[in-house]
């Protein structure tokens, strides 16, 4: 009987992306602490984002998440607390709406020197419990997580190398 169960046990699922990048820990975490940017650049991934409230280096947030870009109208609607732990580190715990399973997510960025050129490291992690019957589907799932994960980070990426850009020009 025992055995049973353990075919319907939910598994555990882990979506890990490191980039290395030329713009800097600051610039990124700012990017990643701007919620209002999400809805007007995101559009192919986000329907919409909420900010409920924030109190110190905690924002809690309501997300509606295209997980397949190219099917617009499928929209998963979150639950997500964020908190800056430091000047390079991001939890978030974010949920289904109306479920009890949390994704638990970390950022880092480390800045490094390599052959005198300053690089960073961002590296983020998506950690969760999936339903068992989703588990044939793994290597699809992290298909899709990967093309929407590159989605998003080529859209910031755009922004924050101006943003680079300026900084390098005293603005």
């Amino acid at each position: 009987m025992k055995k049973i169960f353990t075919l319907f046990k939910p598994y555990y699922f882990k979506h890990e992306v490191r980039r290395i990048t030329d713009i800097p820990v600051k610039i990124l975490m700012d990017n990643i602490c701007d919620f209002e940017h999400v809805s007007f650049v995101h559009k192919k991934c986000f329907k919409y984002n909420t900010v409920i409230k924030r109190v110190g280096n905690v924002t809690i947030l309501e997300y509606g998440v295209r997980h397949l870009p190219l099917i617009s109208f499928l929209v998963t609607n979150y639950f997500l607390i964020h908190q800056k732990i430091s000047i390079n580190k991001v939890i978030h715990k974010s949920k289904k709406i109306g479920t009890r399973n949390w994704v638990t997510s970390e950022i880092t960025i480390e800045e490094y020197e390599e052959n005198g050129i300053l690089k960073t490291l961002y590296k983020s992690s998506h950690e969760s419990f999936l339903p068992f019957y989703l588990k044939p589907f793994n290597f699809f799932i992290l298909k899709i997580a990967n093309h929407w994960s590159d989605i998003v980070w080529h859209e910031d990426y755009e922004i924050c190398a101006r943003g680079f850009e300026l900084e390098k020009m005293a603005f």
